[in-house]
């Protein structure tokens, strides 16, 4: 089968697998909750079948799974506080600042303090539509979107990244005017000042919004951390434009300043469209965390191969669908606790994992495969046995 990983080819009881481990027979996975059972009755009274065991395991493996998927809920609802509760120190940040630099270029006639206007209400725009996201994003699935609203935060950078190259289109056209007929300036200080509180305040929310973004895997807060990182270095080049001016008396500094800020936010604008692009098409995971997969998948006892393993990211949560197949003398209730015992692992070391394992019989799935390949159709080819 193509990309069929097997952990080792049907063994005999008691033969080495290629894990390192010696092949169980059918049902070993289910013994602890077995025993675990008998211990609780004294015996094992007559009349109690086997396949009584295997309901009464599959119900505290349930009751294991309620419990796990409560803890989950608590973490996500908690996760969603700690969002908008950044996205909210986006917003009110880029409002302050909005406000004191429009004062500021009206006072000062600044070309480079004007861009810096237009870099904020971008800046503020798209910190409503981040707060707007976030919230929207931790809704749980409903009937219109059963797998839920988590690529709203990704729509969120998208719209983001356009918003900051219309920004960065409309400072180009401006410095290159000023640039060919500069404006005196007024009241240099007070836009030198102003530039500088800008450059703190932006550090402070940026590194918060990042470090929130990351921790929580929010594309909307990283996508507006990194925005307000690119405000700093252009506050820093508008601040160095007034200070040039103030020193030559050349005001064409000025517009330099606000034309190279146009081009960094050009720039920071083209990377959250292609961000934002990536994921909307349902990009796969990256290597990295699909061979943290293949590793979980590959050392379970009970899985004899897997395939057809596909990923894709929406917003902040992970999608998986796999072909596990496991040993044909499993019972239905075996294969379905051996499912969750499976996806509860996947969990565990992946964060917002949301896996989907389809169970296939080993050696009927290997007959259909060569059965269909005799009939000529198109059978997944499978690897030699290692």
């Amino acid at each position: 089968m193509q990309g069929l990983h097997r952990g080792y080819k049907t063994p005999g009881k008691g033969e080495a697998t290629s894990f390192g481990r010696k092949s169980k027979p059918a049902g070993a996975s289910l013994m602890p909750a077995r025993a675990w059972l008998l211990i609780c009755r004294g015996f094992h009274t007559p009349g109690q079948t086997e396949d009584t065991l295997n309901i009464t395991a599959h119900n505290a493996g349930e009751a294991r799974m309620d419990a796990a998927g409560s803890t989950f809920d608590r973490m996500a609802a908690e996760a969603g506080k700690q969002k908008r509760s950044a996205a909210r120190w986006s917003v009110t940040s880029n409002g302050f600042l909005m406000l004191v630099k429009i004062a500021a270029a009206i006072a000062s006639g600044s070309v480079g303090i004007f861009a810096e206007v237009v870099n904020s209400g971008a800046d503020l725009i798209g910190s409503l539509v981040a707060f707007f996201s976030v919230r929207v994003s931790d809704e749980p699935p409903d009937s219109l979107h059963a797998y839920g609203h988590g690529k709203i935060e990704n729509l969120s950078g998208a719209a983001t990244a356009v918003l900051v190259l219309c920004g960065g289109a409309y400072v180009v056209k401006d410095a290159l005017g000023a640039l060919a007929n500069p404006a005196p300036l007024r009241a240099s200080w007070l836009g030198m000042g102003v530039m500088a509180l800008s450059v703190v305040v932006n550090v402070v929310v940026s590194r918060h919004l990042l470090r929130v973004g990351k921790a929580l895997e929010s594309p909307a807060l990283e996508a507006d951390g990194h925005h307000l990182r690119t405000d700093i270095a252009t506050s820093l080049g508008v601040l160095l434009g007034l200070v040039l001016v103030r020193i030559t008396g050349q005001r064409w500094w000025d517009a330099a300043a606000a034309l190279v800020v146009s081009l960094l936010i050009l720039r920071v604008g083209l990377t959250l469209a292609l961000d934002a692009v990536r994921t909307l098409s349902d990009t796969a995971l990256p290597p990295s965390e699909e061979e943290t997969l293949k590793t979980i998948l590959g050392q379970h006892p009970a899985v004899l191969g897997f395939h057809k393993l596909r990923t894709r990211k929406s917003g902040s949560h992970r999608h998986v669908d796999v072909h596990v197949q496991i040993a044909d003398t499993h019972s239905f209730v075996e294969a379905h606790r051996l499912t969750e015992e499976i996806e509860e692992q996947l969990r565990q070391v992946l964060h917002n994992l949301h896996p989907i394992i389809h169970i296939e019989p080993f050696d009927d799935e290997e007959v259909h495969q060569r059965e269909r390949h005799r009939q000529g159709g198109q059978a997944e080819k499978m690897p030699p046995s290692p």
